[in-house]
């Protein structure tokens, strides 16, 4: 039998992930850092710097996650670098 745990103080400035309902009724996922939580409202914030209060009351589930993984560099796609670019002088 699993034990099931709420987001609580415990987790802030862990990454989470928290699935809750809108006022509309439908679901949702917000993903980030824990930085405030008590027992009315968490609070994440995510990785655009937004924070979104959560109703404790309109959560569905919750649980810390692992950091995220580095982020690629942008630009050119594999195998654009091999190709490089070259001019035809003739």
């Amino acid at each position: 039998m699993t034990v099931r745990r709420r987001l609580g103080p415990e987790d802030l400035g862990k990454r989470v992930v928290v699935r809750h309902r809108l006022p509309d009724g439908r679901g949702t996922d917000v993903l980030g850092e824990l930085i405030a939580a008590d027992e009315d409202v968490l609070v994440v914030r995510d990785r655009h710097g937004t924070d979104h209060r959560i109703a404790q009351t309109a959560i569905i589930a919750g649980k810390p996650i692992p950091p995220a993984p580095p982020r690629r560099a942008s630009g050119l796609n594999k195998g654009e670098e091999e190709r490089g670019t070259q001019t035809d002088d003739g």
